[in-house]
């Protein structure tokens, strides 16, 4: 069980109601894809939460411009992630966005530090763990932390 693929049937995932921050690296790898690069905007931050990270004092700092703008994937009108299709994310994983890659895992630019709470992980199966259905490993998830810090921190 893919558990990505469940979430996503509810119109509640990551891909459905997201802002998704990009970074250079993330705009480069897609638009070499894509052959397009008519997929991302400079947007306010829509959720307060983001602006709130006491854990990561620099994140704001490294994703906002001067006017308070950062690069967001440009979202459909019921507020699907354009790349998102029906059987999932049409992106193959090296070249989705580093945030949409490390999802769920909770971090910060020293280190990984947990996981979100809204991946409904009680769905699983018995002895399956998230990272498991997920396809991910921890060695994996900090290899994309560091990039992520690393194409964005100046």
């Amino acid at each position: 069980m893919k558990i990505c693929n469940e979430c996503v049937k509810t119109r509640t995932s990551c891909c459905n109601n997201r802002e998704i921050f990009l970074t250079p690296g993330d705009i480069f790898r897609i638009s070499n894809y894509t052959g397009s690069v008519d997929f991302f905007s400079f947007e306010k931050v829509g959720d307060i939460s983001y602006l709130e990270q006491p854990d990561d004092p620099n994140w704001n700092k490294y994703t906002l411009r001067n006017d308070g703008t950062r690069r967001v994937l440009i979202r459909r009108e019921n507020r699907d992630c354009l790349f998102l299709k029906t059987n999932g994310c049409e992106l193959p994983m090296d070249i989705r966005p580093l945030l949409c890659r490390l999802h769920p895992v909770l971090y910060n630019e020293e280190r990984i530090t947990g996981f979100e709470k809204d991946c409904p992980a009680e769905i699983l199966p018995p002895g399956v763990t998230l990272l498991d259905s997920l396809g991910m490993d921890l060695e994996t998830c900090e290899k994309w932390r560091t990039q992520l810090y690393n194409e964005i921190s100046p």
